[in-house]
């Protein structure tokens, strides 16, 4: 046998490991960019939810706005506005957002008032702060209807109410 024959198999043994590696990091990277693209989303919409809150807010009391211009995320699921340091009616909380507002409201110190529920991660729900916003119901919880946010803004004067 000559010295050729006997390297072949270790050299075609070591380039399948090689293409495995690379597969396996590629299937990685997309798997990651398509969960961070999902994030992106979500994160712009609750920055634009946030502005148009600030923006309203920022109009004179009794001025209305709407939330349908809003772009929404892909696989959208739920939003719940909470009224933080009230009671909270929790037979109106989806499924998806009931533990997680449990959980925040539990431990006390908790001043998140937006919940979105994301299908892509369940367990991961988004929630962050808005401030001067105020449910009209506590919970106030709804999803899209026709792929648009169907609620309504008002300046209250000291604060802005959301509602249906």
């Amino acid at each position: 046998m000559k010295k050729a024959q006997l390297e072949q198999p270790f050299v075609i043994i070591f380039g399948v490991i090689v293409m495995a590696f690379v597969l396996i990091y590629g299937g990685s990277v997309i798997y990651n960019s398509y969960h961070l693209s999902s994030d992106v989303e979500y994160k712009k919409f609750m920055n634009d939810l946030d502005k148009t809150v600030q923006d309203c807010y920022a109009l004179d009391s009794g001025s209305q706005c709407s939330l349908e211009k809003i772009g929404l995320p892909n696989n959208f699921g739920f939003i719940c506005v909470i009224n933080v340091g009230e009671s909270l009616n929790q037979n109106n909380i989806p499924i998806s957002l009931n533990q997680t507002i449990y959980l925040y409201r539990k431990m006390g110190n908790a001043k998140d008032n937006i919940f979105l529920s994301n299908p892509n991660k369940e367990n991961e729900p988004y929630h962050m702060i808005i401030k001067n916003l105020k449910a009209s119901q506590n919970p106030l919880c709804t999803n899209s209807i026709g792929g648009k946010l169907r609620l309504i803004l008002e300046n209250k004067g000291n604060f802005v109410e959301i509602r249906k």
